[in-house]
């Protein structure tokens, strides 16, 4: 079997070979994308300037995902030709249509998200951004469509500088438009597992709760959000803990100082075992303070 490295090699050397002769003049690019806790190489097929002006959709491909088709048995040969038909599939922005967007209608679509702060160093290089303990604050355009699918892009400094915002009116406007676009949800973890269709067994040994967004995405957010966490310790009866289930969901318990590295051993091995890499928030426990209405790293 290939190694990664032959694999790539192999996609940069023959992809045109697999697409009809008109794509000749077009050009193979590699390069490194950096997604939150990721840093995937990138392959594109991009037309000639004459061609380009036709603002062709250009697939992404991040050959890591490709190679673990070759490592499930597929030949090399065939992955090529799945690639190759997204290209020749690809759309025109004059196809798509929905896709030209003014830039103050993307404000009105702009929320922010979480990232681990030193997993996401380059990443964070080129995104407008506010730390917070370990974790910093970023911001997407997010468009949700008729048949659920949901498009969107990260906001970087550039797409900033061309709204004409500074990074902390991006973080106030992006709080209002979460309310109405993701409102964030306190349920008791009983209830959110029953929603998610699983059935508990008698009740919960720990009075635990789940906070997220009604659509389940980006819900860490939440920990950004003084108003958000008052209400939840007015739900819980005081202070609380939160445990990272991952860039999508909070876990809330009562605080229990004592209880500081158990808890934190349950995160550290869900976060090994159940959370996916691009998903990982941190590894920390934090504490929630209703008198200083501060989170804290729990210690």
């Amino acid at each position: 079997m290939m190694c990664y490295e032959e694999f790539k090699e192999f996609v940069v050397e023959e992809i045109l070979n697999y697409l009809p002769d008109s794509f000749r003049t077009w050009t193979v690019e590699e390069d490194v994308t950096y997604k939150v806790n990721q840093c995937l190489d990138t392959l594109r097929v991009v037309p000639p300037e004459e061609l380009a002006k036709g603002g062709f959709v250009i697939p992404n491909f991040y050959l890591e995902d490709y190679y673990s088709l070759v490592e499930d048995g597929v030949p090399p040969e065939d992955v090529l030709r799945y690639m190759a038909s997204f290209i020749m599939g690809a759309p025109t922005l004059d196809e798509l249509g929905c896709m030209d967007f003014s830039m103050e209608e993307h404000k009105e679509h702009v929320i922010y998200f979480m990232v681990n702060k030193e997993n996401n160093e380059t990443f964070l290089e080129n995104v407008p951004h506010h730390e917070m303990l370990d974790l910093a604050v970023a911001y997407r355009i997010v468009y949700f469509h008729e048949d659920d699918s949901v498009t969107g892009l990260v906001v970087t400094n550039d797409v900033m500088n061309e709204m004409g915002m500074t990074e902390e009116e991006l973080f106030q406007l992006s709080k209002e438009n979460m309310k109405r676009m993701m409102p964030f949800k306190l349920l008791s973890l009983y209830d959110s597992l029953k929603e998610q269709g699983y059935v508990p067994r008698g009740e919960l040994m720990v009075q635990a709760y789940t906070l997220t967004t009604e659509q389940h995405t980006f819900g860490a957010g939440a920990i950004a959000s003084t108003e958000i966490l008052k209400n939840a310790a007015s739900s819980m009866g005081g202070d609380f803990m939160i445990l990272p289930s991952s860039t999508h969901e909070l876990i809330l318990v009562p605080a229990e100082l004592n209880k500081v590295k158990f808890y934190r051993s349950i995160v550290k091995e869900a976060n090994s075992v159940v959370i996916t890499e691009n998903e990982w928030l941190s590894d920390n426990v934090y504490l929630y303070s209703c008198q200083d209405e501060k989170v804290y790293i729990a210690r």
